[in-house]
């Protein structure tokens, strides 16, 4: 068993948790692999110039780590008064645990309030009343885990209601217990009370350390007292008995004598081993603020950063900020603190330095850059884009008027941070949809417009000047523009962890434009591919559900629908376990294909009713869309031509035309050639600036369902060889389906009529996309053909992990490198390929190669 517990001075040094798990495992550090023995020789051995470490990837070296020690024999490890656990190391720690599967390996935290623990996690829980011992390891966990083999041999262990340091127990008997400390602790002599409040204020200081402080305050080494009172273990160099012990000292002893012991830490660490125990350490002993404290806060705060721990950094700046007692140095901390908290996704903590920042004197940049955390804020709480989108652009103009000598750095980095700031905004008018009014997006494309054109320096200003161009009522134009910016931007290669992050964010962007504006299925699908193993290296959790929803979309329209459910699983899995909002757009598109109406509804419900709640109103656009795709399959053509109509009167940005498309055939369907021919002439705005062979091909179906005669027939051949060349695979089947339908009400053409139909339904059914199968199958039976029966494929019996892992296996990467992509262990990728042979009945990766499609991301 390996047994870790939490305590206050560690809870803001970045991974001091995790350096203790791995510490009984150092044996066994040789036999990782060496990208897995780099990662986690950060933690081991920190150093300045290490790269900063992925939480994901440390989290499969650990569960890596823990693995060899599980080959012959379970292993448990124990994570107590996990309130205390510094965050960098409960979100590795936590990863890992999501990861077991096929592993002997039982990852448990003990904690005092779970939900408040881990707002990432969804972990199983088990509560307990009991204060002193009646359960043991087993007894605890045996409800959660079904491996009781690991844990048959773990040593009996005591729960416990774990508490902050300095905070009585809310249970009646643990407080009776807390109280009972208390008063032991009271009846010591004075020095011995003292050095008992030594060891509470530092749990984790070694005894050396403990030593010199009670030489710092001239008290004796005499814990006799302390053992005779049951306060400490015996012979331990002062180990509590309890950590209700240590929290009923330290809360007892009162503010000055808790400065005064912190005071002693403080001054007896060593600066140059441990600055970031020292420097908490004062910080807690200061009366007030002290512009030296504060500043080693700051440093405290840019370590953490550099390890990798958003929130200790976040918490750090925090108290920073409060230790400053000049105004001028308060406001950048302040700010500084709150886009730490954003990042560490602390929404509430971060509102609350926003308001201290508005209340500093800030230089320009710095009032530019307040503006931009505040409609970060307000983006992440999901309320308000629109005022998040004005604040952004605020922020912007703000950034592009500082004057800085041209050509120096100053200059370079305050525009390149204007025009970042102007391609989030344009982020924002996307989602708030029309909420903003016809002028909302022309507005901030005009304004980004008259900054950035003819300056251009990076791909990603190109991308700008493409956008605002598009936008600012230059569709034709801003096409070419767009398109100019492709190539550059979809290959352009970001120098470190941070630069790939940013470019990330911006991905989904432009997939939207080159989706919905261009009509470029390659550009699409080529950028959704790379972005999505970029964000993979990268590993950053909060971008990697997004580029995974891209390449879902991708894959359905290439007719990959088993790799789009796969993909949408995985983006969803990981949403779940890091507490995110989930991406639904791609979900629920998927859901539409696939006719699942419970399932789209309920979606629909959900998604509208936060959307407009929070002013997403651009989710209604997306609905629409969808709802229109499911009606139209399950032929309820009415429905679809009610429900498109959202697509392309609340999404001034998206789903415009795709929504025109559905209501066209909707309104055929329903004999209302108006209002076919009224969306046709819109649909042909968005169409032909694009010139595409997906546009050309979308555009000659819609005139196909409402021109008669030759013309028609014409028009679905060229539909159908326009969107075969795209490589649009369901919208092919689609026009298969349209054409054949319309070829049954022609005399004398049933049997090409039945060709087109079985293709359709003969692709539909291959696809999963049952309504539209069923109605081809509708089509066909009417004719008097019978409708075939076909096999989807074995495929369709694994899960969406299963199908990653054999796709991967099928392209020839080795259990390794699976693990490595997908956030494995290399044993739960084994596991799974047991499972998949044992499903598709095939007996060696060849014949694996034959069965399961070799798809990329």
């Amino acid at each position: 068993m390996i047994r870790v517990h939490g305590t206050p001075p560690d809870r803001n040094v970045a991974f001091a948790g995790l350096r203790r798990v791995c510490a009984p495992l150092l044996t066994r550090f040789g036999d990782l692999p060496q990208a897995q023995r780099d990662v986690l020789q950060h933690v081991i051995e920190p150093a300045a110039n290490n790269p900063t470490p992925n939480p994901v990837h440390l989290g499969l070296a650990v569960l890596t780590l823990l693995t060899p020690r599980a080959a012959s024999d379970a292993v448990l490890v124990l994570v107590e008064n996990a309130e205390e656990v510094d965050d960098a190391s409960l979100h590795v720690i936590a990863l890992a645990a999501c990861s077991v599967l096929a592993e002997p390996i039982t990852i448990a935290f003990a904690v005092h309030e779970p939900a408040g623990a881990f707002p990432f996690l969804d972990l199983p829980q088990v509560q307990t009343d009991s204060d002193t011992g009646a359960a043991s390891v087993g007894q605890l966990l045996e409800p959660l885990f079904a491996r009781t083999e690991a844990i048959a041999s773990a040593r009996p262990w005591v729960p416990e209601q774990l508490v902050r340091n300095d905070t009585r127990p809310e249970s009646p008997c643990l407080n009776r217990v807390w109280e009972q400390y208390a008063l032991r602790w009271e009846t010591l002599p004075t020095a011995a009370r003292m050095l008992v409040l030594l060891a509470s204020t530092d749990q984790a200081a070694t005894p050396a350390l403990l030593r010199r402080a009670a030489a710092e305050l001239d008290l004796p080494w005499d814990l006799g007292p302390a053992e005779a009172a049951g306060l400490v273990i015996p012979n331990s160099e002062l180990r509590f008995a309890h950590p209700l012990a240590a929290s009923a000292v330290y809360a007892r002893a009162g503010p000055r004598h808790r400065r005064t012991a912190h005071a002693a830490l403080s001054r007896v660490s060593e600066p140059s081993q441990d600055a970031d125990h020292r420097t908490w350490h004062a910080a807690c002993a200061a009366t007030g603020p002290d512009e030296e404290i504060a500043a080693a806060l700051e440093e405290s705060a840019e370590r953490a950063r550099r390890r990798g721990d958003p929130g200790g950094a976040a918490r750090l700046l925090t108290h920073a900020t409060a230790m400053t007692p000049d105004s001028f140095r308060r406001g950048p901390r302040a700010l500084a603190a709150a886009e730490a908290h954003l990042s560490a996704n602390a929404l509430d903590e971060a509102a609350g330095l926003i308001a201290v920042a508005t209340t500093c004197r800030l230089e320009d940049t710095e009032q530019a850059r307040l503006a931009r955390v505040r409609a970060r804020a307000l983006l992440a709480l999901r309320s308000a884009p629109e005022a998040a989108a004005l604040l952004l652009v605020h922020a912007a103009e703000q950034l592009a008027a500082v004057e800085a000598a041209p050509g120096s750095a100053m200059a370079a980095t305050v525009q390149s941070a204007a025009r970042q700031t102007y391609l989030e905004a344009l982020s924002a008018t996307a989602l708030a949809g029309r909420v903003q009014g016809q002028g909302g997006a022309h507005a901030v494309a005009a304004s980004a417009r008259h900054h950035v054109v003819g300056r251009t320096v990076t791909p990603t200003d190109l991308l700008l000047e493409g956008l605002s161009t598009l936008l600012a009522d230059f569709p034709h134009d801003g096409v070419g523009a767009v398109r100019r910016a492709l190539a550059p931007f979809a290959a352009e290669t970001p120098l470190g962890d941070d630069a790939t992050s940013r470019w990330l964010m911006l991905a989904p962007l432009a997939q939207q434009t080159f989706v919905h504006h261009l009509w470029d299925f390659a550009a699409w699908a080529r950028l959704s591919s790379r972005a999505t193993r970029l964000a993979r290296v990268v590993g950053d959790l909060s971008i990697l559900p997004a580029e995974l929803m891209c390449s879902a979309g991708a894959h359905l329209h290439r007719g990959k629908v088993a790799t789009a459910a796969a993909l949408v699983a995985e983006a969803d899995s990981i949403s779940a376990a890091t507490g995110a909002a989930p991406y639904t757009d791609a979900a629920l598109i998927l859901a539409a294909w696939r006719g699942e109406e419970a399932h789209v509804l309920r979606m629909l419900d959900e998604g509208r009713d936060g959307g407009m709640l929070h002013g997403e109103i651009s989710l209604r656009g997306v609905g629409g869309y969808a709802s229109g795709v499911l009606y139209n399959g399950l032929s309820r053509f009415d429905l679809a031509m009610d429900a498109t109509r959202d697509g392309f009167e609340y999404d001034q940005f998206n789903f415009t035309g795709w929504s025109l498309a559905e209501h066209v055939e909707a309104a055929a369907r329903v004999g209302d050639r108006a209002a076919a021919t009224a969306s046709l002439r819109q649909l042909a705005e968005h169409t032909r600036p694009a010139g595409t062979a997906w546009a050309h091909g979308i555009q000659a179906r819609c005139e196909a369902l409402v021109a008669g005669g030759r013309q028609a027939e014409e028009k679905f051949q060229q539909a159908r060889h326009d969107l075969s060349r795209a490589g649009i695979e369901i919208q092919v089947a689609r026009t298969h389906l349209l054409y054949g339908e319309w070829l049954l009400q022609r005399p004398g053409r049933s049997t090409d009529a039945e060709d087109e139909l079985l293709t359709a339904h003969r692709d539909f059914t291959a696809m999963h996309a049952h309504a539209f199968a069923a109605r081809a199958g509708r089509a066909l039976t009417s004719s008097g053909r019978a409708v075939p029966s076909y096999d989807a494929g074995s495929v369709a019996a694994l899960t969406p992990q299963e199908l990653q892992i054999a796709q991967r296996a099928a392209r020839g990467l080795t259990s390794e490198a699976i693990a490595a992509e997908l956030f494995l262990s290399v044993q739960t990728v084994e596991f799974h390929l047991q499972q998949v042979y044992a499903k598709l009945h095939v007996h060696d990766l060849l014949h694996l190669r034959e069965v399961v499609p070799t798809d990329d991301d």
